[in-house]
């Protein structure tokens, strides 16, 4: 799981959601909107972890058993919602996995935190039985729902959540330094060949992704934003909507060669690969285990 020091590009919310903390002031449910690639995972991540540390301060540590266990993904008392198919969240899934489990009283820490990823594919009958929860929550229960499409959930059940919107990065490609559009020439020859490269190929690619030290961030943002237009095409948006609309050809290419999932795990791989990043890791090794996960 993310720290919020590990999140860029996102100051005025985190800070909010630590002055929440810090205060006491914590909701019982939260809905944080914002685009595919904006890191809504990793700030739902941050926060559920932060709460649970042992050490109460406004990020988590990093040191205590509970981080580890965040860390690993193995917390007892942080759930991460999981749905079979990959376009729909079932009544069943929802009753299963938080409706009836809520009831259980957190395992070794004062809250129960549920994190439910694309909330909007609940159907009507999962959200409302999400709804019934909310409407009498456990004094320790907390709800994190993650969407792009806030449209699709009920009006009430937004009503009964904190509302936090995610801004996007498409500001990135409006810079326009030397460096900066160095990076993104190269960044854009890279991916319009990386599901088709070789072994070699992608760890020469890592090697000159690498050599971009200033500027790696933003190479990391290029590719979420990348494979949220990815995700975009292959669920038959409108191509109007693409970031990278000069782009559409290679993108539509490239999403052939993936499934949705395959895009979800990349989509992590990034926001793996900048943690990585962040605690100094060797850059090149970092991008080479994220390119050879995304060459076919």
């Amino acid at each position: 799981m993310a720290a919020f020091r590990d999140i860029g590009g996102q100051d005025r919310l985190v800070k909010y959601l630590q002055q929440s903390i810090a205060r006491g002031h914590v909701a019982h449910a939260y809905l944080i909107d914002g685009e595919r690639g904006t890191d809504k995972n990793a700030v739902a991540e941050a926060f559920a972890q932060t709460l649970q540390c042992e050490e109460k301060g406004k990020d988590s540590c990093g040191r205590c058993h509970s981080c580890k266990m965040a860390a690993g993904h193995n917390h007892p008392d942080i759930v991460t919602l999981t749905h079979e198919k990959p376009n729909s969240i079932s009544v069943d899934e929802i009753r299963e996995q938080v409706v009836g489990d809520i009831r259980i009283k957190p395992y070794s820490s004062l809250r129960k935190i549920y994190i439910l990823p694309d909330s909007h594919l609940m159907t009507v009958q999962a959200q409302n039985a999400l709804l019934k929860t909310l409407e009498e929550p456990p004094a320790y229960a907390m709800l994190i729902l993650l969407t792009d499409n806030r449209d699709m959930l009920l009006p009430t059940l937004i009503s009964r959540s904190v509302c936090l919107r995610l801004k996007g990065d498409a500001a990135l490609l409006l810079k326009e330094s030397p460096e900066i559009q160095e990076m993104k020439e190269a960044f854009f020859d890279v991916f319009a060949r990386l599901p088709q490269m070789t072994v070699s190929e992608a760890k020469s690619a890592a090697e000159g992704a690498a050599a971009f030290k200033e500027q790696r961030n933003d190479y990391l943002d290029l590719a979420l934003l990348w494979y949220r237009d990815m995700l975009l095409l292959k669920a038959g948006g409108s191509p109007d909507k693409l970031i990278f609309r000069e782009k559409e050809s290679v993108i539509r290419e490239g999403a052939g060669h993936y499934g949705f999932s395959d895009i979800g795990r990349l989509i992590k791989g990034v926001q793996e690969t900048r943690k990585r990043l962040n605690a100094n890791v060797n850059a090149e090794l970092s991008l080479e285990l994220l390119f050879l996960d995304a060459a076919r």
